[in-house]
């Protein structure tokens, strides 16, 4: 069987996705992994890596990214409105 990206880059499987999911809550009560993967995919975003390669790293298509993992971050929409900025004002 052919591992998806999140499996080969986070080494992640449904098993030991299950041991982590339950230190986070012994550790993080509210917390899960899927409030890591939205912290990751939006760092990784905001940081200029481009979603289709977010989406493989995470193991998602874009779609998903985008609709479940994605948050809109203060320093986005200020990178956002420098580059239209830019654009606009050459």
């Amino acid at each position: 069987k052919q591992k998806s990206a999140s499996e080969s880059v986070l080494g992640l499987t449904s098993s030991n996705t299950q041991l982590i999911n339950r230190w986070i809550k012994k550790t993080l009560p509210n917390t899960s992994i899927h409030d890591f993967r939205h912290t990751y995919a939006t760092n990784l975003l905001a940081n200029g890596v481009d979603i289709q390669t977010v989406a493989a790293l995470c193991g998602d298509s874009v779609g998903t990214i985008i609709s479940t993992y994605l948050d809109f971050t203060e320093e986005m929409r200020k990178k956002a409105a420098q580059n239209v900025d830019t654009i606009f004002t050459k």
